[in-house]
């Protein structure tokens, strides 16, 4: 399993503030690098950051392909894209053999996308969700955000974020717990069709998620419908965020044959399972696509 990251704000160092719509001159140099499909989903974004982000990760997409299925006789251009019937994302043309799950998820900033690639009888899901951490609206609490996810929390859950004391704490511990979950359902292709009340996560040491500015402790397991989630791993990471801003959660989850649910908290600042692209390597792999 790898992980590519790209970030907004060096892709598009110049250009207009966020809340402006597309149509835009920033989009048009990158628009003709993704197939005509994408390139109509992106004109149809009502803000211009969203179409920045979802054009990130349309050609992160392709960059990652390459990347990882090396050696086929796939190219950028060659490479076609579908959706499951609940929306997952898929390459349609695999060479016969091979098995390849990817999943992307973006956020303010960061742009994300795990995968994994192997022959088709050890095929793997893979989910993967990041998060900026912080309340996604302007002037609400921490308080509000969790009473927002009640629904979607087992109880024991929702009791472990309000026996924290610090609001920063909770605030993290809450968007922990809800990455981990969007990782698990973007995994099995779910979307909003799971109750994620089914799958709850202990975390062990929650009252270190934001000491000293880093997490410390925090580790776990899932459990699906009371039992272990066995077959599947999961992992936690930090990830800085720009200058200044508030770091991110970044949550994964995949398929291992040795899995037993365990929650991995991951405190390397740069993992090496993690790649960093720049807009200059992304560039370098892309051809036009018709």
């Amino acid at each position: 399993m790898l992980v590519y990251l790209v970030r907004k704000s060096v892709a598009f160092v110049d250009g207009p503030a966020d809340d402006n719509v597309p149509p835009h001159s920033s989009l048009e140099p990158l628009l003709r690098y993704v197939d005509p499909d994408s390139r109509q989903e992106i004109s149809k974004f009502r803000f211009l950051r969203d179409a920045r982000r979802c054009l990130l990760g349309r050609l992160l997409a392709r960059y990652a392909a390459l990347a990882q299925l090396d050696g086929s006789d796939l190219s950028w251009s060659s490479l076609r894209f579908g959706r499951r019937h609940r929306g997952k994302p898929y390459i349609v043309n695999l060479p016969n053999g091979i098995s390849y799950d990817y999943s992307i998820s973006h956020d303010a900033d960061l742009v994300v996308l795990a995968a994994a690639a192997g022959t088709s009888d050890a095929s793997k899901q893979i989910g993967a969700d990041v998060m900026r951490i912080a309340v996604p609206w302007e002037g609400g609490s921490t308080d509000k955000l969790v009473e927002t996810m009640r629904d979607q929390l087992d109880p024991r859950e929702l009791r472990q974020i309000q026996s924290v004391a610090s609001e920063d704490v909770r605030l993290a511990l809450a968007l922990a717990f809800w990455t981990l979950k969007e990782a698990y359902i973007k995994a099995i292709g779910q979307g909003l069709h799971f109750d994620l009340r089914r799958l709850r996560f202990d975390l062990i040491g929650a009252e270190d998620a934001q000491a000293a500015g880093s997490p410390r402790g925090l580790a776990g397991r899932a459990f699906v419908d009371r039992t272990e989630a066995v077959g599947w791993r999961f992992r936690l990471v930090k990830l800085a965020g720009h200058a200044g801003e508030e770091d991110y959660w970044l949550g994964l989850a995949w398929q291992g044959a040795d899995g037993k649910g365990e929650v991995d908290l991951q405190t390397e600042r740069q993992p090496d399972w993690l790649v960093e692209v720049s807009p200059k390597q992304l560039l370098a792999k892309a051809e036009i696509v018709d």
